[in-house]
């Protein structure tokens, strides 16, 4: 329990923590689960303050009940944004994790 406590887990921190956080990225980029669990609630959802909103349904639901292209760019920009931001922010605490471990 010593060696797992002292070596294998430092080790293996910065893998751990770098998919946790590229897979809440993924979850919040992810279309198709979202519209096929969500898919029955896809005509109750109105504003993106609704409860069980995810982005992408209502990105789907700007373009599918008011036809607006513009509105649903800027959505679409946003949740690219905090996609890239995400996956930024997990490389950069992944190297600066690996760095310090390195300098141990």
């Amino acid at each position: 329990m010593q060696s797992v406590t002292s070596v294998v887990l430092p080790t293996a921190l910065p893998g751990i923590v770098t998919g946790i956080i590229l897979g809440m990225g993924r979850a919040i980029g992810e279309t198709a689960a979202i519209l096929l669990t969500a898919g029955g609630a896809i005509g109750l959802i109105h504003s993106l303050r609704d409860p069980c909103c995810p982005i992408t349904l209502y990105i789907y639901n700007i373009l599918t009940e008011y036809n607006d292209t513009q509105t649903a760019y800027g959505v679409a920009a946003v949740l690219i944004i905090a996609i890239l931001a995400i996956t930024f922010i997990s490389d950069w605490q992944m190297n600066s994790y690996t760095k310090k471990l390195k300098g141990l």
